[in-house]
């Protein structure tokens, strides 16, 4: 790893599920859901294992730097935090605010959907879907780790509805849809969409980081070692568990908003810039996951669901535009 900027990873980290408003993983821009923790003061984390916690715990009050992997920007970045307990006034919130496991980032940009044409009165219109902006990025009801997994999903779910996990582009934020997928509906196909997969349709990158103009402050090249921590310190450690990419699923935390769009029920969930969803960083084990114990915070839901109606009604201004040309 080094101190290149590269933008080809393969490897394991800590996929950073949630992070709680006010901590400091928030406060230094920690992203749920696409941001992988890979390394601690200049050692990589190849492995799973107690000693990521070991660290926190021996720094606390100290300034620590965390390479993070933003599978969605597709570079490296370095933050600096500090992680304490005086953030929260709960005893039992953690040290920097955030709910992580342990798996594979390497192929997670890689399976999403990337909606394109939209058909009038379609299952895919009556969903909410944004063509062009939106991408299916999992469901709650599997692991999509195939091109074929998604249409498979699809047929099985034929005249039920059917909950994905949708991420615009032009807003930064994703969203539960609830889509019923049918072959009655009118048109072709049972959801009435283009969609396309693979490399050109991939999550476009922001560069809101912009990583790639500066210098890595440490190697990276260091390979965790034993810990030797103080008693009192040891009996706050809990086990990771591991984590098998091939039997879970990633669950996001998700916001409830009412949709006018369709008079469905919509959820939202924040990877980046509007109030991010935050967790605890109290681990407890849930089978292959550390969970944090999660608490939804203010955020603007108006201001969310009036960006996406506009963001429809400008695509329907165009479609009308493109028809009448």
């Amino acid at each position: 790893m080094g101190g290149t900027q590269s933008t080809a990873a393969k490897g394991y980290g800590y996929h950073v599920l949630r992070v709680q408003e006010n901590s400091p993983a928030h406060a230094v821009g920690i992203e749920p859901f696409f941001d992988y923790i890979v390394g601690i003061n200049g050692v990589q984390l190849v492995i799973d294992g107690s000693y990521f916690q070991e660290q926190l715990l021996l720094n606390i009050e100290k300034e620590v730097i965390l390479l993070i992997y933003s599978t969605k920007e597709q570079e490296f970045r370095e933050v600096s935090l500090i992680p304490n307990r005086v953030w929260s006034s709960n005893p039992k919130d953690g040290l920097i605010g955030c709910s992580i496991r342990y798996c594979s980032y390497e192929s997670m940009n890689e399976h999403v959907w990337h909606i394109l044409d939209i058909a009038a009165d379609s299952p895919a219109e009556m969903a909410g879907l944004v063509p062009l902006t939106d991408y299916v990025i999992g469901t709650p009801h599997a692991t999509l780790r195939s091109e074929t997994d998604f249409y498979d999903l699809i047929e099985g779910y034929l005249e039920k509805p059917l909950r994905l996990y949708v991420y615009n582009a032009d807003f930064d934020v994703c969203r539960e849809v609830i889509i019923v997928p049918n072959h009655e509906w009118g048109g072709e196909g049972s959801l009435g969409c283009g969609v396309g997969y693979g490399y050109l349709h991939r999550i476009p990158k922001t560069n809101k980081f912009k990583s790639h103009e500066k210098e890595f402050t440490l190697s990276w090249d260091a390979l965790p070692q034993e810990t030797r921590i103080e008693p009192a310190t040891a009996t706050d450690l809990t086990d990771y568990q591991q984590y098998n990419p091939e039997n879970d699923t990633i669950t996001p935390t998700l916001y409830h908003v009412e949709s006018n769009n369709n008079n469905q029920n919509a959820e939202l969930f924040t990877p980046a810039n509007l109030q991010p969803i935050m967790m605890n960083i109290e681990s407890v084990s849930n089978e292959s996951e550390n969970i944090i114990t999660s608490k939804k915070e203010g955020i603007n839901e108006r201001e969310i669901e009036e960006a996406f109606e506009e963001k429809v009604i400008i695509n329907e201004k165009h479609e009308k535009q493109g028809k009448q040309d």
